[in-house]
């Protein structure tokens, strides 16, 4: 995969839009790959970002809270960065 592929598929895979086959790549790169690493993370942060400015589509707030918020780390993450928002 691509650097640039990597990039443009980054926001489809934290969404949770991605085929198996798909999200199997992307993750096989960020592991491999520091800078798309990076990516994932400056990736999540606007995705973050985004929702809690209210600016995704309803379809992908839905996918934001029923796909991305699978985890505690990341519920954690969006609850700290609520907090860096509102202080």
């Amino acid at each position: 995969m691509q650097r640039h592929e990597c990039k443009t598929n980054l926001r489809r895979y934290l969404l949770g839009q991605l085929g198996p086959n798909e999200q199997a790549r992307v993750e096989e790169q960020y592991f491999n790959d520091d800078e798309c690493f990076a990516q994932l993370l400056q990736a999540e942060d606007q995705l973050i970002e985004d929702y809690l400015q209210n600016s995704l589509s309803a379809s992908d707030k839905l996918r934001f809270e029923t796909s991305y918020l699978d985890t505690m780390r990341k519920i954690q993450r969006l609850n700290f960065s609520m907090v860096l928002i509102t202080n």
